[in-house]
């Protein structure tokens, strides 16, 4: 307490901004917004597969069983990355000292072995299978695979559209839900190629052998433009079968018109600008299937 009469003390400020810094790095850690949309990526492809009563049973399970994996997977990644981090982004929360790397290694194993368990005890085999494959893969990614010549960001674009996978799995007709995820593991690959172009510097200390190090931001540039320009045939799938109609075809263009943005930006701006076009782009794209599914032919 202060000396002086009429004067409160400020010295349980400091401690009590800690301790929000400190709830508000563990929710960091688990990039709940990012893992949310991945939860919701499984729901909507149980949506398409099997329609409403799928998506509001087994496949809101497996968006949970997505959710703990993936908040695990994020925090395993920062804890490998603390030292990139301190270089890329220092506000994340182990840089800047709100979380320590032992409290997000624990946070990591409580995720995956909740991950597991619900998925053995709720889902069928083939949906388990890929819960399980996710966390080994996601536990190996970033001190085995990732900044290694893009397979880094092949796994990570293909654990995302397998999530689509998965939630078609749980109605054991995945049908069209195979197509969106092959769509999103593309437009994921371009994301994580870009978000690599942009973290060149940290990079370059970490000695990690990204795409861009390795074969020059020129290479890397057409390299992405490729994987997107992919999309659109792979897109228009659904249409040439039969499966979705004019509501999907109207959809997936504006999905396109800002892939083309993201194309254009990726160019003539900088990768940041890209990755602030791309993001939509892959929200309208998940939208045109849940039009499709819901307006049929």
């Amino acid at each position: 307490m202060s000396d002086q009469p009429g004067v409160k003390s400020s010295r349980s400020e400091p401690a009590t901004s800690g301790r929000i810094d400190t709830a508000a790095g563990y929710v960091e850690l688990g990039r709940p917004v990012n893992a949310g949309l991945l939860a919701m990526f499984v729901v909507v492809g149980a949506y398409i597969a099997g329609g409403a009563a799928a998506a509001t049973g087994a496949g809101m399970t497996a968006g949970a069983v997505t959710l703990l994996a993936v908040v695990g997977g994020f925090a395993m990644n920062d804890y490998f990355d603390r030292d990139i981090d301190r270089v890329n982004d220092p506000e994340r929360p182990i840089p800047r000292g709100a979380v320590t790397p032992q409290s997000a290694i624990i946070i990591a194993a409580v995720a995956f072995g909740s991950a597991a368990t619900v998925a053995v005890s709720a889902l069928s085999a083939p949906p388990t299978a890929i819960v399980l494959i996710w966390i080994v893969a996601l536990v190996v990614y970033t001190p085995v695979i990732k900044g290694r010549y893009g397979l880094g960001n092949l796994l990570i674009a293909g654990l995302v559209g397998s999530a689509a996978v998965l939630g078609g799995l749980v109605t054991h007709t995945p049908g069209p839900a195979v197509v969106m995820g092959l769509l999103a593991t593309q437009m994921l690959f371009g994301f994580e190629i870009l978000k690599d172009l942009e973290d060149v510097v940290g990079d370059t200390e970490a000695g990690l052998r990204t795409l861009p190090l390795m074969l020059g931001q020129r290479t890397t540039v057409w390299i992405i433009l490729g994987v997107l320009a992919a999309t659109v045939p792979l897109s228009l799938v659904p249409v040439v079968r039969e499966t979705f109609g004019l509501a999907y075809l109207g959809v997936i263009v504006a999905a396109h018109v800002l892939t083309g943005v993201t194309m254009w930006a990726t160019v003539a701006r900088s990768p940041a600008a890209a990755l602030n076009w791309i993001k939509p782009a892959m929200a309208v794209c998940m939208l045109a299937f849940v039009v499709g599914r819901g307006v049929g032919t």
